[in-house]
């Protein structure tokens, strides 16, 4: 019954996305519209008596039987093993064992992996119903590398991308005590966040944001209002178990705006087979006093699974180590060093159902994230001293404000074919946002009556299609398109941008090689075609409050409609079992986005009047990267050197001209020229010992207008963090060797099941002096940070308790890439964190 309905509204928001649509919108819009609407109705159709099939239809007999040893043939009990078609999970069992049962004939792709051992992925054909494999792990104690087991986007495993990828599992993820997504991934090299404040965060790669990267979740891109600096992510943290992050190109697979690279948020891995888990997580911190925390249930019954999750967060203004700052001359109170109304919450509820059989895996997913955040009253608007005189109550959220609310329904299915595979995505989104401040007037005209500033709801239909061929033993290929529709309707007393509706498709092919065992090729094409409708607004001129005199033209009525070329070749060499090398080139686009044809308004949030262009071109980028990697047992350290050429870079400009609307300062017009843009990033990893691990990553990027000769704006400042961390390991099961009696116990080895861990992090920042006119540069700083962490059974429930001190020495710094950093406003001082997640399993 969930499917049936699923699908009807699915149909209702696929036939009735735009009621008003008609035939005076532009052709090549309507004809988007029409090719979308009907691939997505098709594939409903097929959806639903695939389903409606398998109610009567025979299930699959046919099993992988499997055993996993380590590298001195001792077998490995309780490992995870993967079976990543149908995204389901099972462990061995005391003699290394596991069986995937209910299996069609075909191709499939099993991972395993187990504390203390490197992941690794394997191909398996069942044949006749049967298929036995034997593993073995190679130890490592790495933690975190570029040796992931498989990317998603692509279906390569590591050894044969020939772009980077970084995996950060839920291990990794949960070490840290940030609030958002991207403040955690920000440990990886070439990974940035731009903050504005505590609770709300974008992402970069290599200092390329906005509109240059892409955010897919469940395999859909993420699409809210990605243009702004004080738009966050709309995404629960706490529901994050998997995340891919590719650094480079991406619009072979993602289209326009993977400029510069993804983030790929994976669904939740299939709960065994008639199990039940449970997840309960407790946050608390001191530095905004915020208090959060996330419910859990996922089961699994005869291949039907359900996974409902409840998570809410709510917090105060936050702390830093100032009592004032000083903004154009002006010297400001900061009174209790708690910066005023930068308090608020966010709740996030989401619920996902599933059938996974022997033809493949579907399963629907709706969910809402909901986020009120205040503004720094002297970050909204003109600064005013004023406004900062009543300190307020620190968890009471006022004027000026932000409220987000972002629905998501999505469709995933994967159809298996025997070797061959199609995946669909589908996919439906509203984005709305409103930015609250009580109204006033300049000059004539009345007093709006609501307190409604800015609003923007945006309404997007994704469809993704995705074919793996398996054409030889050396060769595989995907043939995919992907398409999306957008409504945008705007709202409020002040104007920014106009309404727009926007449609795109895009055909690719990817092809794969297996030349040797240890050199493999890629290469890939894509082709784009994108059309905007911009419905014009004409602002009334006043007289008085009540006589209008006359309209100005804000944005003109505006058709333009984009045709794209992308493409990439690539090559990954394993010289020998520890060296990779790994070589990718090609060429990437992006479109100019609506505000940037189109604004022509105050954009308070950033204090200037932002002025839009209609002539503007797509954005193309010329790209190479490079990556070394060497990967020893206790020792890993990877390379990655890049660099990219832009033509037609978008850009925001000074024009040296102030704005008639009143409190507005300076135009800045977007603009566009030629740019360069290179760095590198290293990672190096080592495991002096069992017990002492250390890290060091760093990363250095550097940006130009060639042009103007200044730097790009938002260029991150080249930092290394370094991290320390001592583990004690305790408590045990057992383990045994291959061929040894299991009932009797002998060759048993003692696996710790439980651990202490003690870690410190140093973050070394430099100076940023290489500035875009009228930015200002920011001086280095060093962070400390430590922590401990400890992993228990109570029962057979394990819990993991984590207490951290961020910022331990409380230094006052500025962050480049703050969103408070124009108001020279200090960052959040030390924070302590605690920590508390318990799963329960039957």
């Amino acid at each position: 019954m969930l499917q049936m309905h699923y699908i009807c509204v699915c149909l209702t928001i696929a036939l009735g996305f735009d009621s008003s649509y008609h035939i005076e919108r532009d052709c090549v819009l309507k004809t988007l519209y029409i090719t979308i609407v009907a691939i997505a109705n098709i594939l409903i159709i097929n959806l639903f008596v695939v389903l409606a099939s398998d109610m009567t239809s025979e299930s699959g007999d046919g099993a992988i039987h499997g055993q996993v040893f380590g590298d001195a043939g001792q077998v490995l009990r309780g490992a995870s093993v993967i079976l990543v078609e149908l995204q389901t999970i099972t462990t061995t069992d005391a003699e290394g064992k596991f069986v995937f049962r209910g299996l069609r004939d075909g191709l499939y792709t099993v991972q395993a992996k187990h504390l203390g051992y490197a992941s690794a992925s394997f191909r398996v054909a069942v044949a006749e119903a049967y298929a036995e494999m034997f593993i073995i792990l190679q130890p490592t104690h790495i933690e975190l590398s570029e040796v992931v087991v498989q990317e998603s986007a692509t279906g390569m495993v590591q050894p044969e991308q020939s772009l980077s990828v970084t995996t950060a599992n839920r291990q990794y993820l949960s070490e840290s005590s940030s609030m958002t997504l991207m403040q955690t991934l920000q440990r990886i090299p070439g990974v940035q966040s731009m903050d504005i404040g505590t609770g709300i965060s974008k992402p970069l790669i290599r200092g390329l944001g906005f509109n240059r990267m892409v955010t897919a979740q469940d395999n859909i891109k993420q699409q809210g209002q990605q243009w702004g600096a004080d738009h966050g992510l709309e995404i629960d943290v706490y529901g994050i178990e998997r995340v891919e992050v590719l650094k480079g190109p991406a619009s072979l697979v993602y289209g326009s705006d993977a400029i510069g690279g993804a983030l790929n948020i994976r669904p939740a891995v299939v709960p065994q087979e008639n199990t039940t888990k449970s997840e309960f997580v407790a946050t608390a911190r001191s530095n905004n006093d915020l208090l959060g925390g996330s419910v859990m249930t996922a089961l699994n019954r005869s291949g039907r699974f359900l996974r409902v999750r409840v998570s809410y967060q709510d917090y105060g203004d936050y702390r830093v180590p100032a009592d004032e700052f000083t903004y154009n001359n002006w010297v400001m109170s900061i009174p209790g060093k708690r910066l005023k109304n930068t308090s608020g919450n966010d709740m996030g509820v989401s619920l996902t159902a599933g059938i996974r059989k022997a033809w493949g895996i579907s399963r629907i997913t709706a969910s809402t994230f909901n986020q009120q955040a205040g503004f720094f009253p002297a970050s909204h608007g003109i600064p005013n001293p004023g406004s900062l005189l009543e300190p307020g109550h620190p968890r009471r959220t006022s004027y000026p404000m932000q409220e987000v609310s972002h629905l998501r329904l999505v469709s995933n299915t994967i159809l298996l074919m025997g070797k061959n595979r199609l995946e669909t995505d589908i996919g439906f989104q509203q984005n709305h946002r409103r930015e609250l401040n009580p109204p006033h007037v300049h000059g004539a005209g009345p007093l709006p009556n609501s307190n409604t500033e800015l609003e923007l709801k945006l309404n997007t239909l994704s469809l993704n299609l995705k074919y793996h061929h398996q054409a030889s033993s050396i060769r595989t290929m995907i043939i995919g398109m992907s398409g999306s529709l957008q409504d945008n309707q705007r709202g409020g007393y002040n104007f920014l941008l106009p309404d727009y509706r926007q449609g795109d498709m895009g055909i690719f092919a990817i092809s794969r090689w297996n030349i040797h065992e240890r050199l493999f090729l890629n290469a890939g094409l894509r082709s784009d075609i994108s059309a905007v409708t911009i419905t014009g607004y004409e602002e009334p001129v006043w007289k008085d409050s009540q006589t209008i005199i006359g309209y100005v033209d804000r944005a003109p009525d505006l058709r333009r409609n984009y045709l794209n070329l992308a493409a990439s070749a690539g090559a990954s060499w394993m010289l020998n079992d520890r060296l990779n090398l790994k070589l990718n080139t090609g060429s990437s686009f992006r479109n100019p986005s609506a505000i940037e044809l189109s604004a022509n308004g105050i954009h308070h949030g950033s204090f200037r009047h932002e002025l839009g262009d209609t002539t503007l071109n797509p954005e193309k980028a010329w790209q190479l990267d490079l990556a070394v990697s060497y990967t020893a047992k206790a020792f890993y350290i990877t390379v990655s050197p890049f660099l990219n050429y832009f033509q037609n870079y978008l850009f925001l400009n000074p024009s040296g001209q102030f704005s008639p609307l009143p409190g507005a300062g300076q135009i800045y017009r977007f603009s566009q020229a030629e740019a360069l843009h290179m760095g590198a990033e290293v990672y190096a990893d080592w495991h002096v010992t069992h017990a002492i691990h250390t890290s060091v990553a760093s990363e250095w990027v550097w940006a130009q207008n060639i042009d103007n000769q200044y730097a790009l704006p938002f260029t991150p400042p080249a930092s290394l963090l370094a991290e320390l961390s001592y583990i004690w390991r305790f408590g045990a099961h057992s383990h045994y060797h291959a061929g040894e009696s299991v009932q009797h116990g002998r060759a048993e080895r003692k696996i710790p099941t439980e651990s202490i861990k003690i870690l410190g992090s140093v973050r070394m920042t430099a100076a940023q002096n290489r500035v875009a006119r009228n930015e200002p540069a920011t001086p280095g700083y060093v962070l400390v940070n430590a922590g401990i962490q400890s992993a228990i059974q109570i029962g057979n429930a394990p819990v993991e308790l984590q207490l951290m001190v961020n910022n331990v020495f409380d230094v006052l710094y500025k962050n480049h890439l703050s969103f408070y950093r124009r108001l020279e406003l200090p960052e959040p001082g030390r924070n302590v964190s605690l920590k508390i997640r318990m799963e329960l399993k039957s």
